[in-house]
């Protein structure tokens, strides 16, 4: 029988933000309230609430561990293995990028263009990682039918987490494949990605990036514009006539990938800014 102990929660939340805000951690208050809710197992009711709880010293254990390894800047999504986008929490670890706000923007454009809740269409996300972007839109679209691809098969092992979490397996094929390989000639209605797109000698990438997340969700070639054009240059292959894509794209490269895609035979059909007013998400159409 595993002993218990009482917990004032006040204190050790007190405790847990000051180490945090020792380190650096910017919202150490929010962190080590989540932390101490995640290993608990309570919600926010019950953490105000509550003076006090019974923990087991193994409970006392992983919460120490978890704050000495967000107080070596460990991003917090990695430790909780969780991270909220969308409408869901989806489990994440460092086999896969953390799913960010920004990308939530790739979303909405892609609900403004089809906004048939019933459209029956086969979606492609190239470069699925954690699987956020394409099983956000199957929720979204009852028939839709979606096609998950990344290069990194760890990183589809995590899309697949989050599909069966989800219930989605009935209406997402993962593969394990280039841009190029895997589909047939004119056999998708869309595509949607957030590629890896910062050039490999980005001197402005912050360090906890760097340090955490997998390179090979980050980092491109030809200054960060290596899968944009493979991308591109398949998608003219792939796509159904009148097909659109959706990128989401880097800081400042918004020309450079525009001028790709009209390279490439497509149109511009829009270009969306993210909350910081920079022009984030492109979406093209594929010319009849």
């Amino acid at each position: 029988m595993k002993t218990k102990v009482l917990l004032c929660l006040l204190d050790k939340h007190k405790e847990i933000n000051a180490q945090l805000k020792n380190a650096g951690i910017v919202e150490s208050f929010l962190e080590s309230r989540m932390i101490l809710k995640h290993v608990l197992s309570i919600s926010d009711i019950e953490f105000i609430k509550c003076d006090t709880v019974q923990v087991s010293n193994e409970q006392i254990h992983i919460i120490n561990q978890m704050v000495a390894r967000r107080s070596s800047l460990e991003p917090l999504a990695y430790i909780l293995n969780s991270k909220s986008f969308w409408k869901n929490d989806f489990y994440v670890d460092n086999r896969v990028l953390i799913p960010r706000r920004d990308t939530e923007i790739l979303i909405e454009s892609f609900l403004d263009v089809y906004r048939e809740p019933n459209i029956s269409i086969k979606v492609a996300d190239i470069g699925c990682g954690s699987g956020c972007i394409i099983l956000s839109l199957l929720q979204e679209y009852s028939v839709m039918y979606g096609i998950a691809v990344d290069v990194s098969f760890q990183a589809l092992e995590v899309s697949r987490i989050n599909c069966k979490k989800l219930y989605l397996e009935n209406r997402l094929l993962l593969l394990q494949s280039d841009v190029v390989s895997a589909f047939q000639a004119n056999s998708l209605d869309a595509i949607v990605s957030n590629p890896p797109y910062i050039a490999q000698n980005d001197e402005q990438l912050e360090s906890a990036v760097y340090n955490y997340e997998p390179h090979i969700a980050l980092f491109a070639g030809d200054n960060g514009l290596h899968f944009y054009k493979a991308i591109l240059i398949s998608a003219q292959h792939l796509l159904k006539e009148g097909g659109t894509i959706f990128l989401e794209v880097g800081y400042n490269q918004i020309q450079l990938v525009k001028e790709i895609s009209i390279k490439q035979g497509f149109s511009v059909k829009k270009i969306v800014k993210d909350i910081q007013n920079i022009e984030r998400i492109l979406v093209l159409e594929k010319k009849n």
